[in-house]
């Protein structure tokens, strides 16, 4: 009889460190992918600014200048290269954040014009976006407090 009850403690001693385990891992998988879109966000929110000084200086420049046009390409390359991890990794708000700003570079290359107020308004929303996914309205950050204050407003 002794045996049968260290068995089954035994048995089920294995079975909660199996069960913490896992939690475990599922736990640290969050840290990494929490960590993974704050790098995500704040690479494209540092895009964001290179674009909108490209902009800028497309927006200011002839019709002959090659090189504005260029560093306005470049810019947005960078965005596209962004929204790509964003894709995998983002909430679909956050997603949708980033493409409006996308096609807000492509018509002001198109167009060769900037409307600052439009870009600070789709800049606002992918920070609001942002600010949303990664701490909760709730009081409660969707991961450690430690990153509560992550996502500053820069502008």
């Amino acid at each position: 009889m002794p045996s049968v009850v260290a068995s089954l403690t035994l048995h089920f001693q294995a079975k909660e460190a199996r069960a913490m385990r896992l939690e475990q891992y599922a736990r640290e998988d969050a840290y990494r992918l929490f960590d993974k879109r704050m790098e995500a966000y704040a690479a494209l929110y540092l895009h964001i600014g290179s674009a909108r000084q490209a902009l800028t200086r497309l927006a200011r420049a002839n019709e002959e200048d090659r090189e504005s046009r260029m560093g306005a390409k470049a810019a947005r390359h960078d965005l596209w290269a962004d929204y790509t991890l964003i894709r995998l990794i983002g909430s679909q708000e956050v997603l949708d954040a980033t493409a409006q700003i996308l096609f807000f570079v492509d018509k002001s290359i198109e167009t060769r014009t900037f409307d600052a107020d439009g870009f600070i308004r789709k800049l606002d929303g992918f920070r609001d976006s942002a600010r949303k996914e990664l701490i909760r309205t709730d009081g409660s950050s969707s991961q450690p407090s430690r990153r509560a204050n992550a996502v500053d407003d820069v502008k």
